[in-house]
């Protein structure tokens, strides 16, 4: 059933496969007539496609989660794939699918991801800040879950375990810059490194599909982290107040800006490390999940959370000699995963909407 994977499709593609609806949208042409904007998953991506007027007219519903068989084409719309959809059927006998062909997960070994986590925090000089995050990480329900959460629903570490993946980059750039830098408070740095993003255990519902809960819609990650760690803090006697206020001003502000949902902007040199280690992983991580949906392009469609198309071809690392007409080949990269703060926003208040072509930025303002 599932014989064709989204990263394989191109322009010109014939779709002949099964996929998961992980966005659904009914739109209004201007006859009033109505059409469907979806967007298709699999493990390997995703893609969005459409189903006008007549094809809608005969397709019986379906919802987002729901497994369906696609038959269409891919066409360009603007600059990026879209699946035409001529047939659209859901799947009913749901033992004829397997799982593991649509949900996308951290391409990395989550177990080891975990290990090194936990040995920076045993790894960290202070009591106080070690014996909070020893709270959290030993937690077996916790942990279980922070080891399933995502990162965002679209724009990097987009999948399960991708928190996790997403938290030790962090983490790791903000040890190894203390390192450098004599006057940062390694451990308080680490602590606001591995805490920034905790509220998005609670942000994301992760299955088959990516979703926002309620609560995650209504107070956002940020919010949420801020509570769950004070909360932890007043648990642990004699707990210094001005390390608390550090700590909580680094989850605070690790968003940068007031308008991309940071409630304070860094004032701390620790804050200020956190801040730019977290928009550094996010933006490396969305940059190669563009490499991943554009294998064989030089070019990205355009993207969005960073306002431009971007150059996804590698520079060659061979050596070649003088009048050489090529650069050598290009090296083999292992696939790895990007944002920016005010796409994080966006997340929350996602709508699939593809009525432009043109490549304009869309209009970022909040209610």
């Amino acid at each position: 059933m599932k014989n064709q994977y989204v990263s394989e499709l191109t322009n010109g593609s014939i779709i002949n496969s099964a996929f998961v609806v992980s966005k659904k949208q009914i739109s209004q042409k201007k006859d009033g007539s109505s059409y469907c904007r979806l967007e298709l998953q699999d493990k390997s991506g995703k893609i969005k496609g459409v189903l006008w007027t007549e094809t809608l007219e005969r397709t019986k519903d379906f919802e987002v989660g729901d497994y369906v068989f696609v038959r269409g084409e891919v066409s360009l719309y603007g600059d990026e794939l879209q699946a035409n959809i001529l047939t659209l059927q859901k799947i009913q006998d749901l033992k004829k699918v397997d799982l593991s062909d649509f949900i996308r997960t951290c391409p990395k070994d989550v177990k080891e991801m975990f290990s090194r986590l936990l040995s920076l925090i045993r790894s960290m000089k202070n009591p106080f800040l070690r014996d909070l995050l020893l709270k959290f990480f030993l937690d077996e329900s916790f942990s279980d879950s922070f080891k399933k959460a995502a990162a965002a629903i679209t724009y990097h570490h987009s999948y399960s375990g991708g928190l996790l993946e997403h938290t030790l980059s962090v983490c790791e750039t903000c040890d190894h810059m203390a390192a450098k830098y004599s006057n940062v408070n390694r451990d308080l740095a680490l602590a606001g490194a591995i805490l920034h993003d905790i509220g998005k255990v609670h942000e994301y519902k992760v299955g088959v599909v990516i979703e926002m809960t309620d609560e995650g819609k209504l107070l956002g990650h940020i919010a949420m982290g801020h509570q769950m760690v004070a909360e932890k803090i007043n648990e642990i006697e004699f707990f210094p107040a001005d390390l608390r206020t550090h700590l909580l001003h680094i989850l605070l502000s690790h968003h940068g800006q007031k308008e991309w949902g940071s409630p304070r902007c860094p004032q701390t040199l620790e804050a200020f490390l956190v801040y730019h280690a977290d928009t550094l992983d996010a933006d490396i991580g969305s940059f190669n999940l563009l490499m991943d949906e554009s294998p064989n392009s030089d070019w990205s469609r355009y993207a969005r959370n960073f306002e431009r198309r971007v150059y996804l071809k590698f520079v060659s690392d061979q050596p070649y000699k003088e009048g050489d007409t090529e650069v050598g080949s290009e090296p083999d990269v292992e696939s790895h995963r990007v944002n920016d703060h005010w796409s994080e926003e966006k997340d929350r208040l996602f709508v699939l909407d593809n009525n432009s072509s043109d490549n304009s930025p869309p209009n970022t303002d909040l209610p």
